[in-house]
């Protein structure tokens, strides 16, 4: 997540003014309850998956929710901050790597979830998935997406070989 929040979005954002997004690693509590101050977030733990980690929170915090983000930035070092955005779907790129900085893409994740937590994934062919999503998503903008972060994995693959 923090990858993906600091290298791949800012990256992500340069190809399409259509495209909107923030999130921040936020590695001290006292600045992550300065933050919360300020409107409704999304917080998730770093490690989590399957939406356990995720929070929908608003100012003020219980003294529950405070507690659950303070150990999580004890644990996993910071916990991530994102607006709450109206969603209208749930997907993934799926990538595979070599090892040595060759990139594939697999394929698409469709998949459905309820305040953050995952309910399950859409078993359909390639295709079909494509033809339900690129009603509203713009396929050519989907892949401008798909080709940026294969170049942005590729590179850093490289870099680490």
């Amino acid at each position: 997540r923090r990858f993906a929040a600091e290298v791949l979005l800012p990256r992500l954002l340069e190809i399409d003014s259509r495209l909107v997004g923030s999130a921040e690693y936020v590695a001290d509590f006292t600045l992550f309850m300065e933050k919360m101050q300020t409107c409704p977030r999304v917080v998730k733990s770093p490690w989590s998956s399957s939406g356990r980690g995720v929070r929908f929170l608003q100012p003020p915090l219980t003294e529950q929710q405070a507690g659950w983000c303070r150990n999580v930035i004890e644990r996993q070092g910071g916990i991530m901050m994102e607006p709450i955005y109206n969603n209208v779907g749930d997907f993934g790129m799926e990538f595979f790597s070599d090892g040595h900085g060759q990139i594939s893409y697999l394929g698409m994740s469709v998949f459905s979830t309820r305040d953050g937590g995952y309910q399950g994934n859409i078993i359909a062919e390639e295709r079909e998935k494509e033809d339900d999503f690129f009603e509203i998503v713009d396929r050519e903008l989907y892949h401008s997406v798909r080709d940026r972060i294969i170049e942005v994995l590729a590179e850093i693959g490289r870099a680490h070989v």
